[in-house]
């Protein structure tokens, strides 16, 4: 079974009814192979003003296949999609889905429901060339008005095949700088872009806090530009920055 990943993107459901809240149709997730579907608590919410509903286990998903017509997880406890609180141990899902099929089951009306779900993207991953892996890490300053935050011009990175990405809470950075803290983790999403499309698209970059996690994803030798990527924070952290650890290939 290939568990490696090499696309995700995070998916708003609001919670409008008591009842079935169908997830929206996302023309990049259609046809696409899911991995696994992760839950986890965050203040900020980077798609619109709704409140995320942070309680779990309020909620029940609902996932249907392609054909839409088989539920192969029904009413599961979102509980369990929480990758912190399961320490990285994923359900997998395994499947092409029809999203518009799918939904959340609550009993309360209100905020949003955020899930970031992972799926496979051959065309900007490979497999790989050598077993040889090189680490090497670069911070991104929280400082500035904007929300975005782009990644600094890296020269050593750029075009390479990488396979892992990891981050710290706490110290300080090379730049000088206050590294997260577990306050602001859950505030800042991590977007890797290649041309215009989002290879990762608002990954929270909690996720990436693998020290806490007994299983680790592993990216299928995953492409993406430096210069178009970036952090999404919700607010001005002058004196912080992001330190991004990554691995690639040795080629």
């Amino acid at each position: 079974m290939n568990t490696k990943v090499s696309g995700g993107k995070l998916v708003e459901v609001p919670i409008t009814v008591v009842g079935k809240n169908y997830f929206p149709d996302i023309e990049d997730l259609r046809n696409k192979f899911i991995k696994y579907i992760d839950v986890v608590y965050m203040y900020y919410n980077p798609f619109s003003n709704n409140d995320i509903r942070n309680y779990f286990f309020e909620y029940k998903i609902n996932l249907a296949q392609k054909s839409g017509n088989l539920y192969f997880v029904k009413d599961l406890n979102l509980q369990r999609l929480d990758v912190v609180s399961n320490f990285g141990n994923r359900m997998p899902i395994f499947n092409k889905l029809s999203f518009t099929n799918c939904y959340i089951d609550s009993n309360n009306i209100g905020g949003s429901v955020l899930l970031f779900v992972w799926y496979d993207e051959p065309m900007y991953s490979a497999a790989n060339k050598t077993d040889k892996i090189a680490i090497d890490s670069f911070n991104v300053s929280l400082s500035g008005n904007s929300n975005i935050k782009y990644f600094p011009d890296n020269r050593i990175m750029t075009g390479k095949r990488f396979r892992g990405f990891s981050t710290n809470i706490g110290g300080i950075n090379t730049d000088g700088k206050f590294n997260l803290d577990v306050y602001n983790f859950t505030s800042v999403y991590i977007v890797l872009k290649k041309g215009n499309y989002a290879v990762i698209d608002h990954l929270p970059l909690i996720l990436l806090y693998n020290n806490m996690f007994y299983e680790n994803l592993e990216f299928s030798n995953i492409v993406f530009d430096f210069q178009n990527s970036y952090l999404d924070a919700d607010a001005n952290y002058d004196y912080y920055s992001a330190n991004i650890v990554c691995q690639y290939e040795d080629i």
